[in-house]
Formats: C-alpha cells, structure tokens, sequence
C-alpha cells in the first residue's frame, strides 16, 4: 500500500508477517536491491517513507532477496515482461499556494476595506426565473 503526503513524500507499507527482510525495488532507484529497505513494524508490517521526485515508477517489494511481490494497492499494475507484475507509482507535482503579500497585512486596510459588500441583487438567465415562477404557481394551485 502506498500513501502519498502532502509534503512530497510517499510511504510504502507491506504485510509479510514471515518476512526476515523486505526492500522496495524500482525505477525509482534504478531496481536496487539494497538501497530502500522498509522496517518491521513487529507486527507483520514493514514500511518506509521516502522523498521522490515527481514521475511515473514501477516498483516491487522484494521479500527474503528472493521473492518479489507486486503492491496491488498501488496506482496501478503493468506487466514485467518476466511473466509477473510490477506495481505502478505516479507521483505528482506538489504545488502550493502563496497568498498575496499585500493581503496579509490586514491591519493597515481602513474600515471601508474589511467591511462586507452591500447584497446586490442577481440577474438570474430567463430560464431560472421561469422555473422559479412555475413552482410558486404550483404552490398556489395546491
């Protein structure tokens, strides 16, 4: 199972209580046997938490270096061209949102700035206020 974070990082669970060791092997570190290896969590659950790059992966956990299994809670499954799955990982751009400096300041906005706009009436299209007058006749011939 994969979960990605708000901050850009992305975290790998896998359940394989009989496991000694498990490493998550990919694209994403060019299918290393070695380099992201997850931590027991003492109750057949093993996880890491790692900062990647935005991009499409594949990937697969690799359990006692000697089984692979795909992640089928992943974004997605794709053949490995070796008879077996591979998972899919598709990490996105992390955006944000920075607000206006100018607008952070509210303290140097005068009363008339902050006050709410006056109510202003709708010009509402024709075909909602035709709907609007048909349920009120409806209502009246009830």
């Amino acid at each position: 199972m994969i979960t990605l974070q708000d901050n850009g990082q992305v975290t790998f669970e896998f359940f394989r209580p009989e496991a000694q060791e498990v490493h998550l092997v990919g694209s994403h570190n060019d299918w290393s046997h070695s380099k992201h290896p997850l931590q027991s969590q003492g109750n057949g659950w093993w996880t890491t938490t790692l900062t990647i790059d935005p991009a499409d992966y594949t990937f697969k956990y690799l359990v006692d270096q000697q089984t692979w299994y795909a992640d089928f809670a992943a974004h997605g499954l794709e053949a490995d061209g070796l008879g077996s799955w591979q998972s899919i990982l598709t990490v996105p751009e992390v955006t944000a949102t920075i607000a206006r400096p100018e607008l952070l300041n509210v303290t140097e906005r005068t009363q008339d700035e902050l006050a709410p706009l006056p109510f202003q009436k709708l010009d509402l299209p024709k075909r909602v206020r035709i709907k609007r007058q048909k349920r009120r006749r409806s209502r009246q011939a009830a």
